[in-house]
C-alpha cells in the first residue's frame, strides 16, 4: 500500500516532464508514402494529416536509414515530392508545395471553436477554388496565403458538421479575422461513454443501460453529498435519503432485490477505483436507545463535485459483471476531470454561495396550549390559579383568547422563583422555528489545466440549519499523463479530502436529539427562554429545564451534546498503458483508497441519560487497495468482423480497524477526555481483513459497425466465505444492433437501435470470519461471550441471474430520441441474518435463504422542439420496478422473516408471494363492512392482530428536464415525481396525538363523534357510532397512537421542484482587451417546493439504524430545506 501511493505521488509531480526525443530506423523499397506515414506514426507517436487526393501524384519511395530524427526522416521522403510538411505538436501535417504568387501573398486568418467556444485543433480549413488547405493550431487559429478574390471556405473536423463559408472577399488590404464555430454531428450513439473497469467504448456498441451525466449537472446546482445531485436525472436511480448536512444517501438501481434491508446499493467507482459507501455506526437505533445514531457520511460525500468530468451510471449486473460481486447492483462511474489535450496552460476560480431555508412545515396549530387532556388553565408552577399544569408535553390546554395566566414569562418574586403577575395567554410563532437558522454554504475552487495534466484546491463551508452544527472540507487533487515512449504511457490521479466537523446532529427519536425536543414543546413557549442553557451558577451542572426535565434544553444538546469527526481521505490510481504494436496491448493500475477518522462525542452532567456525563472516542481506518491487468489483442476476421480478446485479473484486499474508548462517568464537569474519567474507560475494538483474487476475460466482436457482440467471464475467489465455496464463476453475454445500418429505413429514423443482454453475478459475504465459529469480548477484562451469530460453515456465494432487452431510436435527425429497457432479475441464494429463538445463546443464523425476482420498465424520451439560435431542450425519464419473493425456505418461518421492527409495532417483512418490504403492524378494529369499531364511550378501538397495512415500494418515477439556451443565458428546470409507497411516520403520531397539529383541533370545546360503528350485543351486530368522545384529547391520543401503526401510515408519493438554474455566460467579445477566456455567473435553487400529502416535512426520507439506512420509516426526521445560491466561474 505504501510502496502505491509513493509511486503514485511520485509519478504525479514528474507526470508533466518533456517527452524523449523521437529516432526512426526504417528500410523499404518502392513503398507507398502512406505505408512509410504509418510507419513512422508508429516508431514515434506523431500522427499524419493530410487530403488523401494530395498523395495521387505522390512518388513511390525507397529508403534505408537507422536512427535518425524525425525531420531527417521526413526530408528523405519528401524529395522530389509535389508536397511539403509542417509540424505541430505531435502531429505532422502534409500539403501541397503552393506555387509563387503572382502579387504579395494575402492570409485569411481565423479561429476555429467547438459549439462551447472551445479551441479544436487539428480541424481542416480548404480553400474550396484552390483546393489548398491549412489545419488549425493547439489554439484553433489558421492562417492560409492566397491572392486576392473572392473564395469558400470548407472547415471539416471529425465528429463536427462540416461547415462552408461563401463569398469571403480578399483585399490587398487586408480581412477582419474570422471566427468559425463548429456543431456537434447528431450521432448520439457514436459518443464514448465509460463502461466496466473504466474501458471506454462506443455507445452504439453496448447490449445494456448506460445513462450519462455530465459533470457540469452536478455542479450546476451543487448539493453537500454530490450523489444528491442525480436525483430525478437517471431513469431507475432511487435515493434513500438521511436528513443532516452530510446528506447520506443509499443509491438503489432498479428497485430492491435483496432480503438484507438497505443492502440494494449500488456500487460505486471513481477513475477506475472502488470506494467504500459504508460508514461505521455508533451501534444505536434511531428509537428510544441509550445513545442515538450518528450520520458521520461516507467516503462518497467527501467526493468535491468539481473534479468530476462525468458519471457514467450502469444500471444493471449485465453492465458491471466485470466488477465483480460488489455490482449485482449496478454501478456508478465517476471520471474526474484530466488535462488538456491541447497545449497551453489555464487557471480557473470558482465560487458558490448558498443559503438554506426549511421548506416545508407540519401543519402545526397555534389556536390552544399547554395541557393534559381535559385542562381548563394553565399555571407555571403552583399558584393562586391552582396546580402546576406546565410539566405537560401535550397540547390540550386552553385556547389562546389572550386571558392571563401564570406563565415562565410573567414577573418572578426573587426570593421564593414563584410567579407573582398573569401575562396575558399567547401563542409564539416561533416555538418550533426558533431553533433553527438560515444555513449557509460557500465553495472555493482554484483549478489549473495544462497539457497532460490538471489540478486544484477547493474550501466548503458549511454552516447548517441547526445552530453549531455543519462542516469544513478541504480538497486537492492532480491528475497527470505522460506518454513517456512510443509504446509506453503513464498516467496517474490522486485526490486528498479532509472534512472535520465540531458537531454532527444526533438523529432519531432519542434524548440527545433535537427532534426529540420539537415534539415535546408547547406552542406557548419561545425558544430564547431557554437558550441561557444552564441554571444560573451551576453551569454544566444542572440543566435549564423549566418545564419537563425528561426533555434536555434544545440549547444543551445543540451546543454541549456534541459529536465532532476528522477525516482524512487519500483516494487515486497509477497506470501503465504498453502498445507493443497495433494489435497487441497490455493496460496495469494500481488504485488505493485510504480514510481515517477521529470522531468524539461528548455528553454534559445533568442530562436524562447521562446524569454524570459522558465522554466517548473512535478510530476508524479504512483501505482497499485493488491492482489490476488487462491484455487486449485486437484484429479483423474474414469478412470485416473486428473482434477484441481480452484477460485481466484483480487484487483487491480490504483493511478495516475500529477502536472504540468510552468514559462513561466524568469527575470534572465540562471536562471532556478519557482522563477525567471516574471509572476504568471501556475499551473494545474490532479489526476486519479480507482478499478477493479474479480473473476475467472478454471476447468483442463488431460486424461492419452494424452488430455487435461481447462475452465476459469472471471467476473470484473471496476470503469471506468458507473454502470449500470460495471460488465462484459467473458469466455474461451482450449484443447490439444497429437497424439503420442493417436496414435501409425511412429518411426522418436517424438512428435505431435494439439490444439485448443475459448475465450472472455472484456475491460473497460482505462481512469476514462469520462462517467460523468464536468468541466476542466482554466489559469484563479478560471475559469472553459466545458470539450472537450462528456460524454457517457451508455458506455459498449468493447470485444474480439478469436479462435485459433494450431499443434506442433517434428521429428527425436526432431531435427526438428514445431509449427504452425491460429487465428481470432473479435473485438466489441470498445471505442474510435471519432471527432465530433466543435460548439458542444466539439470536441470529447465518443463512442462504430465498429467492426474489424483480422486474421493471425505464424509458428516457428527449426532444429538442425548436433549435434556432432560441433552443428548447426537454428530457423526460420514468421508471416501474416491482419485485416479489418467490420463496424463502426457511422452516418454521411461515412463509415470512422479519427484516427490520421497532419497538412500538412497526415490522417490515419478507412475505412469500408478495412483494419484497411489506409493512406490518397493528391498526384500528374493524366490522366486517371496514368500519372503525368505537367502544360505549366513543373511543376508537385498536386491533389485536398483525395486518398487512402495505409496501415500502414506490410504483413508479418520473422526472421532467426543461432546458432553454438563447445565445449566453441558459435556463434549466427539473421536476421530480414519485408516485406510490408507503412511509411511517413517528413524527406525525407525536405531534398528532399531543394536539399539535390543525387536524386535531375539531371536538376540542364540546368534543367529537368518530366516523364508524359500535358493537350492539343485544343484536350482534354493528351499528352507526353516535357516541360523542368527550375528552377530545383522549380521542386523539388513541387514534394515532404510535403503536396504531395504520394510522400513522402515508403515502410517500411527491412532486418536487427539484432544481432551477439559470446561466449567464459573458460574450467573448467583450474579454478580447483581457487576460480572462471565460467568465459565467449562474444562479440556482434545489429543493424548491415539495408538493405531497405526507404531513410530516418530507416524505422523502428514511431512517438510520446505527450505520443501516432504512427505507419506509421517518423517525423524528429532520426538516428538507430549500437551497438558493449563486456561483461565478473566471477562466484565464
Amino acid at each position: 500500500m505504501k510502496l502505491t501511493f509513493v509511486l503514485l505521488m511520485i509519478f504525479c509531480l514528474q507526470a508533466s516532464a518533456s517527452i524523449f526525443a523521437q529516432k526512426v530506423t526504417l528500410k523499404t523499397k518502392n513503398a507507398p508514402v502512406e505505408y512509410v506515414f504509418e510507419q513512422i506514426r508508429q516508431q514515434t507517436g506523431y500522427d499524419f494529416l493530410y487530403n488523401s487526393k494530395d498523395l495521387k501524384d505522390a512518388s513511390r519511395v525507397s529508403l534505408d536509414f537507422s536512427n535518425v530524427t524525425l525531420n531527417e526522416a521526413l526530408d528523405q521522403c519528401f524529395i522530389n515530392q509535389p508536397f511539403t510538411y509542417s509540424i505541430e505538436n505531435t502531429m505532422v501535417l502534409i500539403t501541397r508545395r503552393q506555387k509563387p504568387l503572382k502579387t504579395a501573398p494575402i492570409n485569411i486568418t481565423g479561429r476555429i471553436t467547438d459549439d462551447k467556444n472551445l479551441p479544436l485543433q487539428g480541424a481542416s480549413v480548404k480553400i474550396v477554388e484552390l483546393n489548398r488547405a491549412v489545419v488549425s493550431k493547439g489554439d484553433g487559429s489558421f492562417s492560409i496565403a492566397v491572392e486576392p478574390g473572392t473564395y469558400t471556405l470548407e472547415v471539416s473536423y471529425i465528429s463536427f458538421q462540416t461547415k462552408k463559408i461563401a463569398g469571403i472577399q480578399v483585399r490587398s488590404s487586408g480581412n477582419m479575422p474570422l471566427v468559425v464555430k463548429l456543431l456537434p454531428v447528431a450521432r448520439d450513439l457514436d459518443q464514448v461513454v465509460v463502461t466496466a473497469l473504466g474501458i471506454k467504448k462506443e455507445e452504439k456498441s453496448l447490449g445494456y443501460s448506460v445513462q450519462v451525466v455530465d459533470g457540469k449537472e452536478v455542479t450546476a446546482a451543487p448539493t453537500n453529498n454530490m450523489i444528491n445531485a442525480l436525483a430525478g436525472k437517471v431513469a431507475g436511480l432511487n435515493l434513500n435519503k438521511i436528513g443532516g448536512p452530510l446528506g447520506t444517501s443509499d443509491v438503489v438501481l432498479r428497485g430492491d432485490n435483496v432480503l438484507a434491508l438497505g443492502s440494494s446499493g449500488a456500487l460505486i467507482v471513481v477513475d477506475g477505483v472502488p470506494i467504500s459507501t459504508g460508514q461505521s455506526g455508533t451501534g444505536h437505533n434511531p428509537y428510544a436507545g441509550n445513545d442515538s445514531p450518528i450520520d458521520f457520511g461516507s467516503l462518497l460525500s467527501d467526493i468535491n463535485p468539481e473534479t468530476i468530468e462525468n458519471i457514467s451510471v450502469l444500471k444493471g449486473p449485465g453492465a458491471a459483471a466485470l466488477y465483480g460481486s460488489r455490482a449485482a447492483n449496478g454501478a456508478i462511474i465517476i471520471t474526474t476531470k484530466a488535462g488538456r489535450k491541447l497545449p497551453g496552460f489555464g487557471i480557473y476560480v470558482n465560487q458558490v454561495v448558498s443559503i438554506d431555508e426549511i421548506n416545508r412545515w407540519p401543519d402545526f396549530q397555534f389556536e390552544y396550549g399547554a395541557g393534559t387532556t381535559g385542562a381548563t388553565y394553565y399555571s407555571y408552577g403552583a399558584t393562586a390559579d391552582g396546580s402546576s399544569t406546565a410539566g405537560s408535553t401535550q397540547t390540550w390546554g386552553p385556547r389562546f383568547l389572550g386571558q392571563p395566566y401564570f406563565q415562565y414569562n410573567s414577573p418572578i418574586n426573587p426570593a421564593t422563583g414563584a410567579r407573582t403577575e398573569r401575562v396575558p395567554w399567547l401563542p409564539y410563532e416561533n416555538a418550533y422555528s426558533g431553533v433553527f437558522r438560515t444555513g449557509y454554504t460557500a465553495t472555493t475552487t482554484v483549478g489549473i489545466s495544462g497539457q497532460g495534466f490538471s489540478g486544484g484546491v477547493s474550501y466548503l463551508k458549511n454552516e447548517w440549519i441547526l445552530p453549531n452544527t455543519g462542516f469544513d472540507r478541504v480538497s486537492s487533487w492532480l491528475s497527470a499523463s505522460q506518454k513517456v515512449s512510443t509504446k509506453v504511457t503513464l498516467s496517474g490521479k490522486v485526490n486528498y479530502n479532509r472534512k472535520y466537523t465540531d458537531n454532527l446532529p444526533s438523529q432519531g427519536y432519542n434524548n440527545q436529539a433535537i427532534m426529540y425536543f420539537l415534539p415535546q414543546t408547547q406552542p406557548n413557549t419561545n425558544p430564547e427562554w431557554l437558550k441561557p442553557m444552564w441554571t444560573p451558577g451551576k453551569e454544566n451542572v444542572e440543566q435549564l429545564t423549566p418545564f419537563w426535565a425528561g426533555i434536555d434544553n434544545p440549547f444543551v444538546i445543540l451546543n454541549t451534546m456534541t459529536n465532532a469527526s476528522d477525516k482524512h481521505n487519500v483516494n487515486g490510481n497509477i497506470n501503465a498503458g504498453i502498445q507493443f504494436n497495433k494489435h497487441l496491448n497490455l493496460a496495469l493500475r494500481s488504485g488505493l483508497d485510504f480514510s481515517y477518522e477521529f470522531r468524539s462525542q461528548q455528553r454534559p452532567k445533568d442530562t436524562y441519560k447521562f446524569a454524570e456525563g459522558m465522554y466517548r472516542q473512535q478510530d476508524v481506518f479504512r483501505m482497499e487497495a485493488n491492482t489490476d491487468f488487462l491484455l487486449k489483442y485486437n484484429n479483423v476476421l474474414p469478412g470485416k468482423i473486428k473482434y477484441t480478446a481480452s484477460i485481466g485479473g484483480n487484487q483487491r484486499f480490504s483493511d478495516y480497524k475500529y477502536s472504540n474508548e468510552m468514559a462513561e462517568r466524568l469527575s470534572i464537569p465540562g471536562v471532556y477526555n478519557l482522563a477525567n474519567s471516574k471509572d476504568p474507560v471501556l475499551v473494545s475494538s474490532d479489526k476486519a481483513q479480507f482478499l478477493v483474487n479474479s480473473l476475467y476475460g472478454f471476447l468483442n466482436f463488431d460486424y461492419k459497425g452494424k452488430v455487435f457482440l461481447e462475452l465476459t467471464g469472471r471467476n473470484d475467489w473471496s476470503t469471506t466465505l468458507p473454502e470449500n465455496n470460495q471460488s465462484f464463476f459467473y458469466p455474461s453475454v451482450n449484443t447490439s444492433f444497429l437497424l439503420d445500418q442493417i436496414f435501409k429505413l425511412p429518411s426522418a429514423i436517424s438512428l435505431a437501435k435494439i439490444r439485448a443482454s443475459y448475465s450472472e453475478t455472484g456475491v460473497d459475504a460482505k462481512t469476514p470470519y462469520r462462517f467460523n465459529a468464536g468468541y466476542n469480548r466482554t466489559d469484563f477484562a479478560g471475559g469472553l461471550q459466545l458470539q450472537s451469530i450462528v456460524p454457517n460453515p457451508d455458506l455459498k456465494p449468493q447470485f444474480t441471474k439478469a436479462i435485459e432487452t433494450g431499443l434506442d431510436l433517434r428521429l428527425f435527425k436526432s431531435r427526438l430520441g428514445l431509449d427504452m429497457a425491460l429487465y428481470r432479475n432473479n435473485t438466489i441464494n441470498q445471505i442474510i441474518n435471519l432471527p432465530i429463538d433466543n435460548s439458542s445463546g444466539y439470536t441470529t443464523a447465518l443463512s442462504n435463504v430465498g429467492r426474489v425476482v424483480n422486474w421493471g420498465m425505464e424509458v428516457q424520451l428527449r426532444g429538442t422542439p425548436i433549435k434556432r439560435k432560441f433552443q428548447w431542450d426537454i428530457t423526460l425519464n420514468w421508471a416501474a420496478n416491482r419485485n416479489k419473493v418467490m420463496e424463502l425456505n426457511v422452516p418454521g418461518s411461515g412463509g415470512m422473516i422479519e427484516l427490520y421492527n421497532v419497538s412500538m409495532g412497526l415490522n417490515i417483512v419478507a412475505e412469500e408471494g408478495r412483494p419484497l418490504g411489506q409493512i406490518y403492524g397493528l391498526g384500528l378494529a374493524r366490522s366486517p363492512e371496514g368500519k372503525v369499531i368505537h367502544n360505549s364511550e366513543g373511543y376508537p378501538v385498536m386491533g389485536t392482530v398483525l395486518q398487512n397495512l402495505g409496501s415500502i415500494n414506490p410504483d413508479w418515477n418520473g422526472s421532467i428536464l426543461n432546458k432553454f439556451t438563447w445565445k449566453g443565458i441558459s435556463l434549466s428546470a427539473l421536476i421530480d415525481i414519485r408516485q406510490g409507497g408507503d412511509i411511517y411516520s413517528l413524527s406525525h403520531s407525536l405531534y398528532a396525538s399531543y394536539g399539535k397539529l390543525r387536524k386535531t383541533l375539531p371536538g376540542r370545546e364540546d368534543g367529537i363523534i368518530g366516523d364508524g360503528v359500535q358493537y350492539n350485543a343485544a343484536t350482534n351486530s354493528y351499528v352507526p357510532n353516535d357516541v360523542k368522545a368527550q375528552i377530545t384529547g383522549l380521542y386523539y391520543n388513541r387514534l394515532y397512537d404510535r403503536s396504531n401503526i395504520e394510522t400513522n401510515l402515508f403515502s410517500a408519493s411527491y412532486i418536487k421542484l427539484r432544481e432551477v438554474t439559470v446561466n449567464y455566460t459573458l460574450p467573448k467579445a467583450w474579454l478580447k482587451k483581457s487576460m480572462l477566456q471565460d467568465v459565467s455567473i449562474g444562479l440556482f435553487g434545489r429543493e424548491l417546493f415539495n408538493w405531497t400529502k405526507f404531513p410530516g416535512f418530507d416524505p422523502e426520507t428514511a431512517s438510520l439504524n446505527s450505520a443501516q439506512v432504512v427505507p419506509g420509516i421517518e423517525i423524528a426526521q429532520f426538516p428538507s430545506a430549500r437551497t438558493i445560491g449563486m456561483n461565478v466561474r473566471v477562466s484565464f
